[in-house]
């Protein structure tokens, strides 16, 4: 349930590559690993009034993502979901209580 919730039916996204270029410059946003974990160290040094809660290894991972989930369930409505499993059983709970 918590990985439904997190990442919705498409599941996790998978693990970023690594670069196969030794100088690329270090960048949290970068979809190469250890680029962007060579940012986040450089990120890391600064004094912590200097860094940005978004820009943490955690939010960039987990929250941000979470967040757009939300945002895409929110605005998709109940009748444009794809089908989910335990959608006929729940169907029928439905008609079993009188709901429409």
């Amino acid at each position: 349930m918590a990985d439904l919730l997190c990442f919705g039916t498409r599941n996790q996204p998978p693990h970023r590559q690594f670069s196969d270029q030794d100088n690329m410059e270090a960048a949290i946003d970068s979809e190469f690993i250890d680029v962007r974990l060579r940012g986040y160290a450089e990120r890391e040094v600064l004094d912590t009034a200097a860094q940005e809660t978004k820009e943490s290894p955690y939010f960039k991972s987990f929250i941000e993502p979470f967040l757009e989930h939300l945002m895409r369930v929110r605005q998709a409505g109940t009748l444009a979901r794809p089908p989910q499993p335990g959608d006929p059983e729940l169907r029928k709970i439905q008609l079993a209580a009188g709901m429409p």
